[in-house]
């Protein structure tokens, strides 16, 4: 499924698949400790293609939980090369299970549960980023 891209307003990731064409994500950016730990919680919605996109200040071995997170996710991990590292799929909401993928992520991008799948991404897929800032620490 093709659907248009997003009106470039702010922060964007831009996935260049292996199986096909761009995918165009708007992003909000979390970068600061505080706030990368709060996420997507509470939030009852987002956009097809919207996301979130967290920075870390350097590649380390991610995990992510799903406490208090409504919606189910697809988190997408992304090296400091800025191809994807992994990518774990339909994390069930309002559970502490750590999610992860073996390897050291820079960057881990959260969109809606599905979304990997219905626009074929995959490990190994190029990322661009646009005015996405790097973390603070």
């Amino acid at each position: 499924m093709r659907v248009p891209a997003p009106a470039r307003t702010g922060p964007a990731v831009r996935v260049l698949t292996q199986s096909g064409g761009p995918v165009d994500i708007n992003v909000e950016v979390v970068r600061e400790p505080r706030t990368r730990e709060r996420g997507l919680m509470f939030r009852r919605d987002m956009d097809e293609m919207h996301g979130m996109i967290f920075v870390f200040p350097r590649p380390e071995h991610q995990v992510f939980w799903m406490h208090n997170t409504i919606l189910p996710l697809d988190m997408i991990f992304i090296r400091a090369d800025r191809t994807i590292l992994g990518i774990v799929k339909n994390a069930t909401p309002e559970t502490d299970d750590a999610r992860a993928v073996e390897g050291d992520a820079l960057y881990v991008l959260e969109v809606n549960g599905g979304f990997a799948d219905r626009h074929h991404l995959s490990a190994g897929d190029r990322v661009e980023l646009t005015d996405v800032p790097p973390a603070s620490e």
